[in-house]
């Protein structure tokens, strides 16, 4: 993968470049944009989180109580599918589980979320990493949205959402 960004991204381009991912993708952005800034190849603009899976050790012991709120996700199939991802790195590993990471360097984070998200729990954690580690980060949760609710683009949430994103993308650092 690295080979094909450095590849698509010179430089010096001017163009910019925006990582978004939502569920899985949205942890394979954030750690892959943790993986480039440790290999010091160009970071994205911007990085865009939808309902990101953040850590697949499925750890974090709030998910718990997240479960019975989930009708999409499972903590269980969630951790089988984090251990067979991971045969090659370990679970903490920050481009497997990007919660892990050192977020210094990295571009500004958008994260959407809903409160009936299983994920919910570590995207409030990296909020809180974010904050700590004073990163420029926007933070957006939907009150009784499911998983990969903006998906579903006829959804208020999703319509509201969609459009912050646009002015995330349009914008220069400026401030919602």
């Amino acid at each position: 993968m690295h080979e094909v960004y450095k590849n698509i991204v010179l430089p010096e381009s001017s163009s910019k470049i925006i990582f978004i991912g939502d569920s899985a993708g949205g942890g394979l952005a954030l750690g892959f944009a943790l993986d480039i800034k440790n290999e010091k190849i160009k970071q994205p603009d911007e990085i865009i989180l939808f309902s990101p899976w953040l850590d697949v050790s499925m750890s974090n012991p709030e998910i718990n109580q997240l479960d019975i709120k989930d009708n999409i996700l499972s903590i269980t199939g969630l951790q089988e599918a984090g251990m067979e991802y991971t045969k090659q790195l370990h679970e903490k590993d920050s481009r497997a589980s990007p919660i892990y990471g050192d977020f210094k360097g990295l571009a500004r984070i958008s994260i959407f979320v809903g409160t009936k998200d299983l994920l919910l729990a570590d995207a409030r954690k990296l909020k809180d990493l974010l904050k700590e580690q004073e990163h420029l980060f926007y933070y957006f949760e939907y009150k009784n949205m499911f998983h990969d609710w903006i998906i579903i683009t006829s959804l208020k949430e999703s319509k509201d959402a969609l459009e912050k994103v646009k002015m995330i993308m349009d914008s220069s650092k400026n401030d919602l």
